[in-house]
């Protein structure tokens, strides 16, 4: 992602161009935020009526099916915002204990014969 653009003149006409560029990629920063959140809210929408729609094939009660279906967006945001290094701390109380990353380690390679999958437990990128 470009942050600013430079431009190695002192002129006022070098001053302008940066000013130009800079706006410019401001508004494609904000639009593309917009884009996306609009999106969301459309999957959302689509989430909610093949919701409903597959309530009424598998005669389920539909607010299993919702509940599952939010669960599961839940975990997908969650590992999205991970991926993109969003996640907010949440506000609360102080942590009693500060998990360390070989703690954590441990406790993902204990639980690997539980889950039976090649992806469980692989890091995104190592040593990072």
């Amino acid at each position: 992602m470009i942050i600013s653009v430079g431009y190695r003149v002192k002129s006022r006409r070098g001053v302008e161009f940066r000013r130009w560029a800079n706006d410019i990629l401001k508004q494609y920063i904000l639009n593309d935020y917009a884009i996306n959140a609009k999106r969301l809210i459309a999957l959302e929408k689509t989430v909610d009526i093949q919701t409903k729609m597959l309530a009424c094939t598998l005669e389920v009660e539909e607010e299993d099916i919702l509940k599952a279906v939010s669960l599961y967006t839940e975990a997908l945001t969650l590992l999205d915002q991970y991926d993109h290094q969003t996640i907010e701390k949440p506000e609360g109380n102080q942590p009693i204990y500060r998990i360390t990353y070989d703690e954590c380690c441990a406790m993902v390679n204990a639980m690997e014969d539980t889950f039976h999958s090649e992806v469980f437990g692989v890091e995104k990128e190592k040593d990072k």
